[in-house]
Formats: C-alpha cells, structure tokens, sequence
C-alpha cells in the first residue's frame, strides 16, 4: 500500500512518529459519509468519546485508514455506526477486544472491506469454453448477515435513483427483545441511509473473522419466525446462508486474474462484466438472464422481441423464409431458443395487438454500468445464492412455454379450416396405426405435406413443436431444480411469512404443481411425434406425488400440509409451537384458517400476489362486504389449485396402472380441514367396508337424497340428444365398425381393409351374341354397306343413343356443376345430335326392311359439299388421296356427330387438367385422339367405295384407321372413368390445402363451414343393410341373455335386421340418427305376357321389435310376414313377399365462429350446391331412391351388397 501518497488529517505527525496505534483499514476509497466508528470499554457499558477524538485518517490510494493513539491502552471493542434517515444512527458491534497494532505494509491487522452482494445465474447449457455461473448484481430484497449465530444486519437492497445498488439497514436494536433469540416484530422499518456498499470486518488483530459471517440474500423480508429459526437452528442456517470464506480478493487485480466463483467467497468486481441494476420481472421471461443485465444499451429485450415476431411472420410466409426461421431456432446459439414468453407476446401481439403489456418489451433506457463507482472505488463483492430466482425463472418459462403452446391451439382454431385442417391431419397423417398401414395416408399424397405446406402451415405444425420442446425443456430443469431440496428449503422464506402475503409460497407451489404435472406432448392434441421422453414426464410427474404423499420426506410437504400432530380430529388445530418452530415454513393451521378471513391493505404486504389478489378484491364502491368476499374467493381459487393439479395428475397417472392410494389424498385432506375446520372437521377417511352406520360416502351414495354412484335418479333417466356440441374428436369407423384411425392419441385401433372399388358402369355381351360375332367380323367385311346390313347396326346406336340421351339428362345438373355451362351446353348437343342421327340412319334401315320410306336413303345420299384434292394436295397429297370428294350427308352427320364427342372429350380433358388430375386429363385425350382416327377412318371408308380401292395414310388402312381409333377411344374412355379421381381426392386437390385453388366448385370457395361439411360426408360415408336373420333368440340365449316366454316368441319372429351406420360415429351417433322404414308389398302374378310385379308401399312404420347400437350406428331388429303364395288366373300360382324400404338421416350441431349450424347427413355430392331446407328435405320419400340427405338401401348399400 503506497504511503507516499497518503494524506494526514487531525494533526498526524506521519508513521514515523505515530508510536503505538490502534489501526483499522478500511479497504476502497472516496468513501461516502454515513459510517462513524464507535469505541467502547470491554463492557460495552461506557463510550470512550474522549478516545474517538483522537482519531487521524489517512486516504489511501486503494483504502482509507482510520488511526487512534493507543499507548498504554487497554483493549477496547469498536461499533460501527451507521447515519439513520432519522433519529439516533444504527449501531452494531464492529471489533472485540482491540490493542495496539504495527502499522503493516499493505495490510493492516484490523480490515474491513467495502462489499457489494452479488448473485450467480447458472447457465444449464453453456457454450464450449465459457462459465455455467454468471455473476449479477442482487436483485432489490434484503440481505441477511448472520455473525456468530446471531443476526448482526437486515439491509434492504434498492435500486437506487443514479443507476447503482443501494443498500439501507434496519435498525435491528428497535426490534431486539433482552435476553431473547430473534426479533419481535415481522415488519421491521428501514432506518438507514441509503449507502453504495456494506461494510464487513473480515480481519481482525491479525485474524480473518469471515468464517464468524453467514449471509443469505431473500427476496422479501424475513418473518420474526424465521429469523429466530435461523438464529437457533445452527444446520438450518448452514443451509439457507452462505458462510463467508477467502481469501480476500486482490484489491487491483489485472482483468487477466481468474476469480474463484462460488457462493460466500469475495471476489474482486473490476474483471466483471459493465452491468444494469436488475429488472426481475422481464428477466425471468428472458431465456439468458445475465445478457439483459449486461446490455447497457437496453435493447436486449426490445431485439428479442423484433426476432420473435420476424420468427412468426417468416413461418406465417412459409415456403424458403419458413425453412430458414425453422433451421436457424434450433441453432444452439440461437436468441429465441428458451424465450417462450417473446414467441407467445408476438403471436399474442398478432390477433390482439392491444392485450398485450408492450411496455415489458420496449427498449430501456441507456444504462452506466450499476458498479462502475464500486469497481473504480476498490469494493470487493461478495457472491450469494437467489435460488427462488431460479426457481421463479424456470417456472416462468415453464408457464410461459405453456401459454405458448395453448396461444397457438387457439390461434389453429380460429384459423378459417381448422376443423378441415385437423380431420385431414388426425385422420389422414399417420402412416401406420395400431401396427398396420393406414389406408388414408395414401390420399395425403394429393397435398403438399410439408412442413410448411398449406396444411402444417394451418396447423402451425412448426411453432407447436417449438413450443413443446421448449415446454419439456423448461419442465425438466425445473424438476432437477425441486429435487434439490436447498431450493425447497428457500421456500420456507415465503411459507414463514404472516397475514396475507402467507399466499405466496401457496400460490407458488400451485404454479410449480402445474408445471411439473404437464404432459407436453399431452397437451397438444395435435401432436404425433413425441418430443419428450416418457421417462422425462414420469419424473416430473413423480417428483409431485413424492412430496405429496403421506410419510414424505420432503421440506416443501410439512410446509403444504398440517401434520395430525398439529391438527385435532375435528380440523382445529391445537398446541401452540414452541418460538422459532414455525420458522422452517411448516404449515400453520391456524394463520391457514385466518388466511381468507379478511382482505389486507396494499400498502400492508410485500409478496407480490397478496398485493395482486387485495388489489382484485377492490372495489370502486366501498362496500367491505364484497372486498372481502373477493379476497376469500381468491385466496380459496389459489388454494383450491394445488389440490387440483394434484388430483389431476394422480386421476391421469392412475389411468395408466399406477397404484395411488390414501398415501396422497390424506395430506390433501387435511390442508382442506385446516383451511376450513367449521365445515370439514368431521370428515375423516375410513376404509370403504369399515364406513359406520349413519355416515354418508360424499359424492358418491347418499340414500336420502338418491345420490348412488356419484348419480342422481335424474342423471341416470338423462339421455343425451344431441353431442353437437362437440367438432370431431373420436374415431373413423370402417364398414365393419372397426376403427380406421382417432384422434385421441390413447386409442391403438384395429385396422380394416376398406379399399373400395369404384363403382362403374361399362356395356358387355355373352360370346354367343350378335355383337360379338359382328365384331368378328369386322375384318373380312369389304364394304361398308354389307356391314351395315350384317349386324343391323343403326338399331343397336339408336337404343346406344338413347342411354347417353338418359345419361345427359340426368347428369346434366352434376355436368353444370363440375365443368361449366359451356362443357354442359355441348354435351347435351352432342347427344341430342347423335340421337337425330342414329334415329336418321335407324329410319333408312327401316325403309329398307320394311319398304317404306323410299326416299330417306335417297336424301342420305344427296351430296352436302365436295372436297378439292388440289387445295388439300398442297399440304399432303397422301391426305388428299385418303380424303372422299364428294360428302354425302351422311357423311356429313357422321362428321358433326364425331367432331362434337371430339369436342366433348377435349372439354373434359380441359377441366381434368385444370383440376390436376393429370392421369383423366391425358386419358380424355387420348379419347379425343381416337374419336379422330374413327373419324379419318370413317372418311377413307368414303373414298374406298368412291375408288374401289382401299387408301393407305401412314401405313393404315381404313379399317386400321377405324380398329385403331375405336381402340383408343374406348380405352381411353374407360381408363379416364377409372382414372377420375374419387370425390375425396377432388376435395384434398380443390380445397383449402390442395394445389388447385380455382372455382371448380364455388359453393365452397370462401366458406369454410360448407367445405369442413362436405368432408366429414366423405369420410362418413353413411350405409344401409337389409339382411335375413334366423333363430335369433336362440343366439341371445347362447350369449348368456336371460329371456322369457314371451320375449322368445318375439323374438323368434324376426326374420330382418336393418343396420344403419357410418364411419364418423363419434359425431353421428345413434342420438343423432333419425331412421324411417316402411314395408313394401311384393306381388308377383303370372300372365300371358309374362310375370307381373306389383309393388305396394304400406302407410305405417313396421314393428321394431329389437334394436341393439352398434359400434358406429344402430341395428333395428323386424319381424316381416313370411312369403305367401296364391291363385292366379289360368291355375297359375302368384307369390307375394315383404321386404322393407329404409331412409335415414344424421343431423349433428357444430359450432362455427361461436355461432352454430346443424348439418344433415349424407350431404349431397361434392359438386352440388344445395343447402338442406326443412320443407323440402325434412321428410323421407319412400317412391324414389337417391334423394338429397336422406340415405337409402340402393344408393348407400354397404360393400357386400353392392
């Protein structure tokens, strides 16, 4: 220590003629006022004042030296004091037993450090090369220095106005009974000053006295119970204080020096980091809480949140912005990776701008560094634990990590197609189900599935799997936290807490509670890839049941529930502790019991969720009674949490096999008597067969009132009408009942083939035919009459005709709907000009048979126009040698006739291809293409009969032109009917998720509720089965079904079930089904002409005499009269039968937007844009099949029927 600079005050002749001194250094310099030194005799008893006035103090380069002439001096003790705000200064014992000291070179005998409380935040994931802790100032609470045993300071810790810590004592001696341990009072004024650093001996005559300080920094200021625990209890202060130790730091060192970093030891503050005073509140929402302290630009958190929302907009984009947000989160220095709280405030920020505290993201202010008067003044600093810190910081990302994942399950539901979005997803996303292939999975083909496809980009797939690592992550340090029973041994600070702020161990223990018995893969019912360990779950689901449980060994458990000791039979506690007892935070009965009684002032608690629930119980009006019924109600909510989440997670863990017991619901019970011992002092927990006479099992059995089995007679004659209530959540059933896919991730379904062939339509004739023998013939035929005349042709394109006719018609609304006007307009001129020709050429071949009619093949005949081959030779002469030149109008109808399904076939490749059905489109096509040749052939047929001889263009004859082109054309024509995709590919490719957004079909464009409708009927897909039943009560006997006389007499009359299902039964089920039946007369009669049938519908629904529910719908047990026979005209024998005809009908509420609609099922087809009218649609029609929302046994056969 330089003495060359030291300046002398009080008159000093220097060191050299100081003789024998009493010494004390005080470590630093430019000390502010505030501390005076105070010497006293060995007693205590007298000031030695004429002594203090004799006082020389030397400024030092690194420290100050205070020096008093001590020759011939008896030891002395030396206080410290410290200057009060107002009144007499603080006082406290400084040195004991002091005499005379050598001046020393550097250190002088008796030291005293200027200290500054420090805090270490453990990085649980440092980066390769840097330090897991990270060194903070103290955040504004109170620091607690405990010297030999005994509380010797209480110093609150401020924020100070200049931008530095500032540190203000509590008159302790105020609150100081003679004779006895601890302080008297819970809430102890600030006295003090407030001063930039603590003033701690750590030498003393030559000896280091850290070993006699323990301190302990709290986030609130400690009960009277718990600091006279503390001072009684040696192991307990081991536990909750850090003992000081050294060595001491070097006063200068260079920033080079590396410090030792742990808890209790001092530690130089000039190689720290510049750093800002604490903001607890955004630092526990920040990922790396220390980058927020050492940006003294103030923009760590503003930055954060700028990223965050960019992180939405890009994922929001998608496509390679997408992909780059999603590579660069999981980066492992990336800035969002723990910051749940940025991700939920920006999605939060994007739907409601105004709900959101912007304040907590906005850019502080520029910031000094908070210790740069400490650092250049020498201070040391001493490192502390703040283990509630930690725990508050990974709770809060827990939480907060929570918010995010159910923010984004909101933000999914409020998309346009979210139901849509999830049916396809849940249904059709897995691969394999219960250990077998999904059949859906295959349709998902047809959509973009990426990650950031149109589909996971409405699921917001990406964020939510963000969201539940971050979850799992912050859920897993939490638990490794809590297991450390050190952090639960801080919570007795808030458990030993008196009054209202009592709360708030409570209230943090009921968010801990939530936190670790989260499933985070649970949560999201979305989610198929687990992205959390079922080890990792169990643990933290276990750590919370293992400090629950009766017998556990846990300090948060005594600090939860009453022990029997402390509580009587009847819930009243009894016996009063000991003093200091209830200083390890153990719960107290009697201040739980008060707890709600009556609401605090806000200006009388110091937690922060005391102050937020008075500050909720406030009311404009004064009105006392309600301000304190809000208290009790949320003193009660916060209460109430902890039992909730408990028994919640044991209900869900008792679901898969754990064996739970009274082990947990003892300790709950008694936390219930203890809050409210008037109501729940008598109930006690009995075994179920011990229950004594008299007494009632609550909630479950109760005789006077009928309560059985938790059930009330009216709940047990409720029967549920209607679950529309609920969108779908359940299972996809198959025509067998047996389910294909679910959305609850606990089911493993069985899987069913259900692969159907499409249903198609084509012309066949047996061998024997006329058909078959013309087309046999077709290549020894040389002219084109004599093939005519053979096979009687135009009579068989006449009824050919007439069909397509029928088609056209009836297709003719379908045709308008799904390809437009134009293609509608054409198809039906295309028929209807085919059906004029072939009814001409039909006529011809009348006349000619019949000799009637003459002139017809005359006017055929007659040429429409002539074809030049000189102007077609100047293209190709090979084409015009093919070509006739002159065309009869019968060729010329011929001609019109193909050019039209040309035509027709060319529009259907058209809307293929604008729908992307690529495989029809080029199937139409290549029908086109052989429409074309049969045309070409037809023409060189023409010009053989003009020529006599056979043309050849590309090396095809006529009738190679024809057989090419007709081969073509029919294939074709068939793949493009098998190829055209079903209606739910249609809806994958069309809808909202699908590469083909056009106005295929307009009444689904834009509306959401109609296309989420028409989904679910395609995977519903309602069906009807009529089936013959025989000895049916003989199978109820053999199931084990007790049956009397008279129920097997009907029963053996049923001869018919009627089943009525659907895949979709967890929306439609049997509540929802409206079946209607009515028996049809069959008569058959023979006559001359043939067999006659008769068809008679009855008025009246037949007799149900059985219905049993199936899986995925009902069964309807008949008993139809039995086939008679009778007499007919001539001696022949009639028959008449009984069959019966069913219409049924599913009608579900759902919920759209908070508005609900009620859909009607089977819904018409995919094309039609018919909306269900009551009048029109209400009532089944049993003449007719087919009609809109109602399904019948021909339209809707199950498999094995069709």
């Amino acid at each position: 220590m330089s003495e060359i600079t030291s300046t002398q005050t009080a008159g000093s002749c220097g060191p050299a003629c100081e003789g024998e001194s009493l010494i004390i250094e005080v470590i630093g310099k430019d000390h502010p006022e505030g501390h005076t030194f105070r010497i006293y005799d060995e007693s205590d008893n007298e000031q030695q004042e004429w002594l203090e006035n004799q006082v020389q103090v030397e400024d030092l380069d690194e420290s100050m030296l205070t020096i008093w002439p001590w020759k011939g001096q008896t030891n002395r003790n030396v206080w410290l004091d410290i200057e009060a705000r107002e009144g007499a200064p603080i006082r406290v014992p400084l040195f004991n037993g002091v005499a005379s000291t050598p001046r020393q070179l550097e250190r002088q005998w008796n030291r005293i450090w200027a200290i500054v409380p420090l805090a270490m935040i453990n990085d649980p994931d440092p980066e390769p090369g840097q330090s897991a802790g990270n060194v903070v100032p103290v955040r504004p609470g109170f620091i607690y220095i405990f010297r030999n045993g005994t509380l010797w300071r209480e110093i609150e810790v401020r924020n100070g106005e200049a931008g530095a810590p500032e540190f203000c004592d509590v008159r302790l001696a105020d609150y100081l009974e003679p004779g006895s341990s601890g302080v008297t009072d819970d809430h102890r004024d600030v006295a003090g000053k407030p001063l930039p650093g603590i003033w701690l001996p750590v030498c003393h005559m030559n000896n280091s006295v850290l070993v006699e300080f323990q301190m302990a920094f709290s986030e609130v200021q400690l009960s009277a119970e718990r600091i006279t625990y503390l001072e009684l209890n040696n192991a307990a202060r081991q536990q909750r204080c850090q003992t000081l130790r050294g060595p001491e730091p070097p006063v200068s060192p260079l920033d080079s020096t590396e410090q030792q970093m742990t808890a209790g030891g001092l530690v130089s503050l000039t190689p720290l980091p510049p750093m800002r005073l604490r903001e607890s509140e955004l630092e526990q929402r920040l990922p790396r809480p220390w980058n927020q302290i050492y940006d003294l630009s103030g923009t760590h958190a503003s930055s954060l949140f700028s990223q965050a929302r960019e992180e939405l907009q890009a994922f929001g984009t998608g496509g390679a912005s997408a992909e780059e947000a999603w590579e660069a989160a999981y980066y492992s220095d990336a800035p969002l990776r723990g910051a749940p709280a940025a991700r939920a405030d920006a999605l939060l920020a994007g739907s409601e701008p105004d709900s959101i505290n912007t304040e907590l993201w906005q850019a502080l202010d520029t910031s000094e560094d908070a210790l740069s008067s400490a650092k250049e003044n020498h201070y040391a600093g001493v490192i502390l634990e703040d283990r509630l810190f930690s725990l508050r910081h990974r709770l809060t990302q827990a939480l907060e990590a929570h918010r995010l994942l159910t923010g984004l399950l909101e933000a999914v539901g409020q998309k346009p197609h979210s139901d849509s979005a999830q049916l396809v997803y849940r249904l059709m996303g897995p691969k394999r189900l219960g250990g077998h292939d999904n059949p859906l999975h295959v349709y998902l083909d047809e959509i973009d599935s990426s990650r950031f496809g149109p589909l996971h980009t409405h699921l917001l797939t990406a964020q939510r799997q963000l969201a539940r690592e971050e979850l799992a992550e912050a859920q897993k340090q939490l638990a490794g936290l809590i297991r450390q029973t050190d952090n639960q041994i801080a919570m007795a600070d808030l458990f030993s807490l008196s009054n209202a702020d009592y709360i708030e161990g409570f209230a943090v223990t009921r968010d801990l509670f939530l936190a670790l018995a989260l499933d985070p893969d649970g949560i999201d019912h979305l989610a198929r890839a687990e992205s959390t360990s079922e080890a990792q779950i169990q643990d933290a689901n276990d750590l919370v049941l293992k400090i629950v449980e009766e017998g556990s060994d846990q300090p948060l458990h005594r600090m939860l529930f009453p022990s029997e000791e402390s509580q009587g039979p009847d819930g009243v506690a009894h016996g009063s502790a000991a003093k200091g007892e209830c200083g390890d935070g153990r719960c107290r009965p009697a201040d739980l019991e008060r707890l709600p009684d009556q609401p605090p002032k806000t200006d009388e608690v110091q937690t922060l969720t005391a102050a937020a629930l008075a500050g909720l119980a406030k009311t404009d009006a004064i009105d006392l009674s309600s301000e304190a019924k809000r208290w009790m109600a949320a003193v009660g909510a916060t209460l109430d949490g902890i039992d909730k989440h408990v028994r919640a997670l044991a209900n869900r863990l008792k679901s898969q096999a754990y064996r739970l017991d009274s082990r947990l619901y003892g300790p709950l019970l008694r936390m219930a008597k203890a809050r409210d011992p008037s109501l729940l002092g008598s109930v006690q927990r009995v075994a179920r067969n011990a229950v004594p006479q008299g007494w009632v099992i609550l909630g479950l059995r109760d005789p006077a009132s009928g309560l059985d089995m938790g059930l009330t007679e009216a709940d047990r004659e409720y029967v549920h009408k209607s679950n529309g209530h609920r969108r779908f959540y359940g299972e996809y059933m198959d025509a067998d009942g047996n389910p294909l896919a679910s959305t609850r991730k606990s089911d493993i379904p069985n899987l069913a083939d259900t692969a159907e062939a499409r249903q198609m339509q084509v012309y066949a004739a047996p061998e024997s035919s006329e058909v078959v023998r013309a087309q046999r013939d077709m290549r020894r035929l040389k002219r084109w009459d004599e093939f005519f005349s053979r096979i009687r042709v135009p009579y068989l394109v006449l009824v050919l005709e007439g069909h397509n006719i029928w088609n056209e018609a009836s297709l003719a609304r379908k045709t308008l709907a799904e390809k437009g006007r134009f293609r509608a307009g054409v198809g039906a001129t295309s028929a209807i000009v085919d059906l004029l020709f072939a009814g001409t050429i039909a006529a011809e071949r009348l006349s000619m048979d019949l000799g009637i009619w003459k002139s017809t093949s005359i006017r055929l005949n007659k040429t429409a126009f002539t074809i030049n081959p000189e102007i077609i030779g100047k293209g190709s002469t090979k084409l015009a040698d093919a070509l006739p030149r002159i065309v009869s109008r019968r060729l010329l109808g011929g001609m019109v006739t193909a050019g039209l399904t040309i035509t027709v076939s060319l529009l259907d490749m058209a809307h293929e291809w604008d729908t992307g059905d690529m495989d029809s489109a080029a199937a139409y096509g290549a029908s086109a293409v052989g429409g074309g040749m049969m045309l070409m052939g037809g023409l060189m047929m023409t010009k053989m009969t003009e020529a006599g001889i056979a043309p050849i263009l590309l090396g095809m004859g006529p009738w190679g032109w024809v057989l090419a082109g007709a081969t073509v054309a029919i294939g074709a024509g068939l793949l493009a009917a098998m190829l055209d995709d079903p209606p739910l590919v249609d809806w994958l490719k069309i809808g909202p998720f699908g590469p083909e957004q056009d106005d295929a079909y307009p009444h689904l464009a834009d509306n959401p509720e109609e296309t989420y409708y028409r989904l679910v009927n395609l995977l519903a897909k309602p069906r009807i089965a009529i089936e013959t039943v025989n000895n049916l009560h003989a199978k109820l006997a053999g199931e084990g079904y007790a049956i009397d006389a008279g129920q097997e007499r009907k029963f053996a009359a049923i001869n018919t079930v009627v089943r009525v299902e659907n895949n979709l039964a967890a929306m439609l089920d049997s509540s929802s089904l409206n079946i209607a039946m009515r028996p049809v007369t069959v008569t058959r009669t023979p006559t001359r002409r043939g067999l006659r049938t008769r068809r008679e519908i009855a008025e009246e629904s037949p007799n149900v005499i059985l219905e049993k529910p199936l899986p995925n719908g009902k069964a309807c047990y008949l008993a139809l009269p039995s086939r008679e026979t009778f007499k007919a005209t001539w001696g022949q024998e009639g028959v008449r039968t009984r069959e019966v005809v069913v219409r049924a009908q599913w009608q579900a509420s759902v919920e759209f937007d908070e508005a609900c609609r009620n859909l009607v099922f089977p819904a018409p087809e995919l094309h039609d844009s018919t909306i269900f009218d009551l009048v029109a649609h209400g009532e089944p029609d049993f003449s007719e099949t087919g009609r809109l929302f109602w399904a019948d046994e021909q339209t809707h056969k199950t498999e094995e029927s069709t």
